[in-house]
């Protein structure tokens, strides 16, 4: 088996090179969903306020799309290409090649379900919290932007089984 292209640089290079392409295939992916906007969806994107009707079907499809991409352009194609010059062999980088225990399997289920009501607890306690008067300008603008998140997720934004 040949030998990595980058396998014996140091950890900074490594770095350099992995931030490098995080913010190349970042920008990249950006443009690839701007351009199915204007072609796919069209929406005039060089417009201002082009995105920002969240009530119409085609710019949440829109929103969406660039999101994924932009999405797998930070974080999958990057690792991916960074794992084979870093080690030459994807699989074994990332341990495809190992396979979880039924015991490692059922523990992650597990945490996984105790841990919803802790969060929600969380949440409870975050909804309730009441800052002292000199921060009250910052308290209600965090309950502002909780607000306009809130009616995001409970518009078209977040029903994540349709696109387009």
């Amino acid at each position: 088996m040949a030998k990595a292209l980058m396998a014996d640089r140091t950890y900074w290079s490594k770095f350099m090179v992995l931030v490098s392409m995080i913010l190349v295939f970042t920008v990249f992916m950006s443009l690839i969903g701007f351009l199915v906007g204007y072609f796919g969806f069209g929406i005039d994107i060089r417009q201002p306020n082009a995105l920002s009707n969240i009530d119409d079907p085609n710019v949440v499809g829109l929103l969406k799309s660039i999101q994924i991409l932009t999405q797998f352009g930070m974080f999958i194609i990057p690792s991916i290409i960074m794992a084979y010059l870093v080690s030459g062999s994807i699989g074994k980088w990332f341990t495809l090649d190992i396979y979880p225990g039924g015991v490692a399997v059922l523990t992650c289920v597990l945490i996984m379900l105790c841990s919803i009501p802790f969060v929600n607890w969380l949440v409870q306690l975050n909804a309730g919290m009441d800052l002292p008067a000199a921060f009250s300008g910052i308290e209600s603008y965090m309950k502002q932007m909780e607000e306009s998140a809130a009616d995001l997720t409970r518009g078209t934004f977040f029903h994540l089984l349709h696109i387009g």
